[in-house]
């Protein structure tokens, strides 16, 4: 006799192929009458239990039947203003946790893009607006010595300052891959990695908020690009590569942030897992991919699609506490698809 067990509210693997509508058409594949509704749930509380209920194709709740079926803690809904979220959620989260007086250890910052909770969790700091050469090195470097870095994390690091530098060296061709410039121009990956590696771990990895400090990280750069002896292109200079950014807010990246102390992490990273209280966050919608649009409509239309499956994920490692995050642009909507959920909620405009 063989079981098949799935939910497919779950299937957050698109990006990677993954075919919810496979798994529905498998399932397909045996009697009705063997067909088997699991609906009683160990792990949440009534409120997150109706909460998941508006993210699901289907629509139905699970009953809440394990030790948190008593639990009556309504969804936390903070609001923010501003290009990206900051450790003003981390900290309204935290606040929340203490008035149930829950365990704060057992808690987590939860998004679907890995850059995003460490700002919220006080780890690294805010992002800026600029976009210069400088900058980008600043943000990478401070990527790189964050607490909250993973191995992936420091290895895509290491990608972008290997193609920062086939940049320098003028080799790479106009959005080439860095791997078909290696090919291409015949380049010891092994040394140039070990270049790159020798390269960050020679930057100063905190930069004072004075334009003297700034001036002196700059300096710095300058001098260990050109320790390098890298073969520069006729007409490029090390500091004309790197040159002073206009916006001096880019020294942010490398000064300390208040680390509040709190767990963060993708919501691919936690499946399976789950935690005494969550609080996922949607970042602001951008152009052209638009997620945050895209996964209002599907959540308002109950339609399918991979970002509201990302979040029914996410929410629902939650036992006690689930809180959500979202730009004030999308506050009004997602008060109105919890109230029509008859999902207990609160709200806080930060």
């Amino acid at each position: 006799m063989s079981t098949f067990v799935c939910d497919p509210d779950q299937a957050i693997y698109e990006f990677r192929n993954g075919n919810p509508a496979g798994v529905q058409e498998f399932k397909e594949t045996y009697p009705v009458e063997s067909h088997r509704g699991l609906t009683g749930n160990f792990r949440s509380s009534p409120v997150i239990c109706r909460l998941a209920a508006t993210l699901r194709s289907a629509g139905q709740a699970d009953q809440s039947v394990g030790d948190t079926a008593n639990v009556v803690h309504p969804v936390l809904l903070l609001t923010y203003r501003g290009r990206a979220p900051s450790a003003t959620i981390g900290r309204a989260f935290l606040d929340r946790i203490a008035e149930l007086n829950l365990d704060s250890s057992d808690a987590t910052l939860l998004a679907h893009c890995g850059e995003v909770t460490p700002r919220t969790a006080g780890v690294v700091p805010s992002d800026s607006n600029g976009s210069s050469r400088i900058e980008s090195l600043a943000r990478r470097l401070a990527e790189f010595w964050s607490p909250a870095a993973t191995v992936r994390s420091r290895e895509a690091v290491v990608l972008a300052v290997e193609t920062l530098l086939l940049d320098l060296m003028g080799l790479r061709q106009p959005n080439e891959h860095l791997l078909r410039t290696v090919e291409r121009a015949g380049i010891d990956r092994r040394a140039h990695r070990r270049r790159v590696l020798s390269f960050l771990m020679s930057l100063p990895i905190a930069c004072g908020n004075a334009d003297a400090d700034r001036l002196a990280w700059i300096a710095r750069v300058h001098a260990e690009t050109e320790r390098l002896n890298l073969p520069l292109p006729a007409g490029v200079t090390v500091r004309s590569f790197f040159r002073r950014p206009t916006n001096a807010q880019w020294s942010t990246h490398l000064q300390t942030p208040v680390d509040l102390g709190l767990k963060c992490a993708k919501i691919h990273e936690v499946k399976g897992r789950e935690y005494g209280a969550v609080c996922v966050v949607i970042p602001p919608n951008r152009a052209p991919e638009n997620r945050g649009e895209a996964l209002f409509v599907s959540w308002e239309a109950r339609t399918d699609a991979e970002a509201k499956r990302v979040l029914y994920v996410g929410l629902t490692r939650a036992r006690h506490l689930a809180a959500i995050a979202v730009p004030v642009a999308f506050a009004d909507r997602c008060v109105a698809v919890l109230t029509a959920g008859q999902v207990p909620h609160t709200r806080r405009d930060l």
